[in-house]
Formats: C-alpha cells, sequence, structure tokens
C-alpha cells in the first residue's frame, strides 16, 4: 500500500508533482471515509407551457377578474363606499372595539395563472421535473458537502507541501549565501560558519544544510 501524505519523508514531499498531490489527497479523503464524487449533472427538464390566463384582484379583498374594465368598475364602486374601511378589532377582557381603521385603496394587481385545462395538460410534466429537480438538489448537496471534507484535506496537504518546499528554498538561500560571500574569505569552513552564525539565527538542521 503506498504511503499516506504524513508518512512522507520531506525529501519525498520536495519530490512531489501536481499530479502526485492530487493522488494523495485523493488517497487521503477515502482513507477518512470522504465519498469521491463527479458533480451531478443538472437534468434536463421538460419545457412547461407559460401561465396562460390574466386575472385582475382588487387588493384588500379576495374577487378576481377576467376583465379588467369590470374590475376597475368594481373596485371604484368599493372606494365610493366611504362606511368601507379595513379595521382591526381588539378582543380583551371580553370586550369587542375598534383598535385601528383606515381607508382602502383597492388598487388592482394583476397576476398570471393557469387555466384547468392546461394545468391538467402540464401537471405530469411539472411533477416529473420537480421530482427530478429535487433529486438533483439532494446529489448536488451531498456533493458539496464531500467536497468540502476533500477541501479542508487538500488545503492542509498543500499547506504542509508548502512549507517544506519554503523552508528548503530558504536553506537554499543561505547555503548560497555562505558558499558565495563567506566561505571565500575564512580561513576554514568552521570560520567561516562561526562568521555566519552571528550573522544569520539558524537551527542546527539549517547549519547541516548549509554545511553540506
Amino acid at each position: 500500500m503506498k504511503k499516506r501524505f504524513d508518512e512522507l519523508t520531506e525529501q519525498e514531499i520536495l519530490a512531489l508533482n501536481e499530479s502526485d498531490i492530487n493522488t494523495l489527497i485523493d488517497a487521503e479523503a477515502i482513507e477518512q471515509g470522504v465519498k469521491i464524487l463527479s458533480k451531478p449533472t443538472k437534468p434536463e427538464l421538460t419545457e412547461i407551457a407559460e401561465q396562460d390566463v390574466t386575472l385582475f384582484n382588487i387588493q384588500g379583498t379576495s374577487l378576481y377578474f377576467l376583465n379588467a374594465e369590470e374590475a376597475n368598475t368594481v373596485a371604484n364602486y368599493l372606494k365610493a363606499c366611504s362606511s368601507l374601511k379595513d379595521i382591526k378589532m381588539d378582543v380583551s377582557a371580553g370586550i369587542t372595539k375598534i383598535e385601528k381603521e383606515a381607508n382602502m385603496a383597492f388598487a388592482l394587481k394583476e397576476e398570471k395563472c393557469y387555466s384547468a385545462e392546461l394545468f391538467e395538460s402540464i401537471k405530469e410534466a411539472k411533477k416529473a421535473n420537480s421530482a427530478a429537480q429535487s433529486k438533483y438538489q439532494s446529489l448536488l448537496k451531498e456533493y458539496n458537502d464531500e467536497k468540502s471534507k476533500k477541501d479542508k484535506i487538500a488545503a492542509s496537504i498543500r499547506k504542509k507541501t508548502t512549507d517544506v518546499k519554503n523552508k528548503y528554498a530558504e536553506m537554499e538561500r543561505l547555503k548560497s549565501i555562505f558558499t558565495e560571500n563567506y566561505l571565500p574569505v575564512a580561513e576554514t569552513k568552521e570560520k567561516a560558519m562561526e562568521a555566519f552564525k552571528k550573522a544569520f539565527e539558524i537551527s542546527e538542521e539549517t547549519e547541516g544544510y548549509v554545511l553540506g
């Protein structure tokens, strides 16, 4: 069985290419029980006819008209009824009283809907579309949930990979400085390192790398 990422040495991490990293991410995700899924494809839905009936509702009422002129006639009549109010009642301690009253605008609102005949002809297609869309949303949620878990694993692996590469890039930079600027002017490598350590605060590991 191949090594998991946490089992790799730093030298093995340095040798990783993008394909290797992606393979390790997948392997770690599988090891942690994450589902490796393909993003679901949006379903091809049956084209549904547009709503074929225009209704006119007098707002503030449950009255709907197929004819705008008739709706306006009734709305204007209602506006002319001065005693017709939008009344809110307050019932407390067994007493009912008017809490608030206001004039009503009775404005018209245009709405679209299906006729009974057209709806009967498309209801099965709408039902099938709804089921397909629901299934797609369920699969998409599962995909996104699992992808989120995998992304966290990927972020951790990529960060550790970057940290290792940055660490060795910095040690290589210090080695170049040591080799080019300190060794040529010192009597011995040891004395060159003594001078180098006065200028640069380095770990034992970095010292070993620079001298290597």
